[in-house]
């Protein structure tokens, strides 16, 4: 019969020698995991709160560069027409 030298290897304990600490079901009270959960939501409402008001924002915006662009279109068309009538040698009341 062959013989083969060697080491026993002994560095990690096998998975049935590995110690386990029992626990009761319901032991855990899970109030850890729902203070998180609790926490991700309010975290979830305030960024939506943020983002709706930078949504607003940007809609008042746009409101305002709409209205002063139109704003700027009458004048120029005013302007335009003055313009027009002293080209034609009649006055236009403003």
């Amino acid at each position: 019969m062959l013989q083969i030298l060697g080491q026993v290897y002994r560095r990690h304990a096998a998975g049935t020698e590995l110690a386990l600490d029992p626990v009761a079901v319901g032991q855990g009270s899970g109030e850890p995991f729902k203070d998180r959960v609790f926490e991700m939501g309010q975290q979830t409402e305030n960024l939506i709160r943020q983002t709706r008001r930078v949504l607003e924002a940007r809609r008042s915006e746009a409101d305002l560069r709409r209205q002063l662009a139109e704003r700027h279109r009458e004048l120029a068309e005013k302007q335009l027409a003055l313009i027009e009538a002293q080209l034609a040698g009649r006055s236009v009341k403003n």
